[in-house]
């Protein structure tokens, strides 16, 4: 690894996108004309952007259970609900949104376990545990919806991905959600998609360069102006999330996470898990502590399951949820685990 990436260091399209890219069509045609009051200006670079927030305080904020604040939680999205669980052990503690048909991903902060959950392009903040939003993010001004969002573990700033309905989308970051975000564009990628950070806050993000055209990957750096492209030493179609396991940065394609290491412009392919019966059709996956949760399919059906894997062993789930989807109607959209602060 070069010796600037050695000082600096310490999710599509179509039907393999639909839980990046589908939510912004779908959120478009419920919403349309519900935009946000932010107008990107000039995105060739970074560049700082007026934006408006409706905040809510703390003030006697319920939580779900008495000690829901002090374990650890694993957050599910479906068609149609978001579930909360204990992880381990997944017991349901608690229903959010239920009965709504407009959610995005899901992610939340490794530093404080606060959730970040897109419901009709709006995206609400919780804290870990808590039953009401402490903080709202509105869509971009012009845009559809956001495709992905991460926590910079490092600051736990807010990247977020966000697409136009007719093509085009930037990279706004915002040191805290009430702030004005700065706006980055993505050389060569149209559709910006799923997006991670590693642990020094190095961003990564995948998309593709036109409707129909290559995946591309590409890299800003901790406190770097622009993205730069990372060209991969292996062909990778419908890629999927982008997440730091803790040694390397991943990119999920299929039922399949790549382990990436990069050095400078380059991306080298040096281990992959495969997650037998993990939907392909969304490669879109949690890792948390060794284990990666995501979509498992079943001879009745796929993407109504939640399966969990050893991490990076992969292979077999060792454990498949089947109460998450009511009547088995409901398909898995997205998971993630939020840890309990000062754990």
């Amino acid at each position: 690894m070069d010796a600037k990436r050695d000082r600096q260091r310490g999710e599509m399209m179509g039907e393999a996108t639909r839980r990046a890219l589908g939510f912004a069509t779908l959120a478009t045609v419920m919403l349309a004309g519900c935009g946000g009051s932010q107008q990107p200006i000039g995105v060739a670079g970074a560049m700082p952007q007026s934006h408006a927030i409706t905040t809510h305080a703390e003030r006697g904020e319920p939580w779900m259970l008495p000690d829901a604040k002090n374990s650890n939680l694993l957050y599910v999205v479906t068609t149609n609900s978001i579930y909360v669980l204990a992880y381990p052990g997944y017991k349901n503690i608690q229903t959010l949104w239920k009965n709504r048909h407009a959610f995005g991903p899901i992610t939340s902060d490794l530093n404080t376990g606060n959730v970040l959950i897109n419901v009709g392009g709006v995206l609400y903040e919780y804290r870990h545990g808590g039953q009401k939003p402490i903080a709202q993010i509105k869509t971009l001004y012009g845009y559809s919806d956001a495709a992905d969002y991460a926590f910079d573990p490092a600051t736990s700033s807010i990247a977020v991905s966000e697409q136009k309905p007719s093509g085009g989308g930037v990279i706004a970051i915002y040191s805290t959600p009430s702030g004005n975000p700065t706006i980055y564009s993505v050389p060569n990628v149209a559709y910006p998609s799923y997006l991670g950070y590693d642990a020094m806050g190095d961003l990564f993000v995948q998309g593709r360069s036109s409707a129909n055209g290559p995946w591309v990957f590409a890299e800003l750096l901790k406190n770097a102006s622009m993205f730069t492209d990372i060209s991969l030493d292996k062909t990778l179609t419908y890629m999927g999330t982008v997440q730091w396991d803790g040694s390397y940065i991943t990119i999920a394609s299929a039922n399949v996470v790549y382990q990436i290491e990069v050095s400078g412009s380059t991306g080298s392919v040096v281990g992959e898990t495969t997650l037998d019966k993990g939907w392909q059709r969304r490669p879109a996956y949690w890792m948390q502590d060794g284990v990666v949760l995501g979509d498992h399919t079943s001879r009745e059906h796929g993407g109504r399951y939640l399966g969990l894997w050893s991490y990076p062993l992969g292979g077999r789930a060792f454990k498949v949820l089947k109460n998450l989807s009511a009547n088995k109607k409901e398909w898995i959209e997205s998971e993630a685990v939020s840890i309990a602060p000062s754990r």
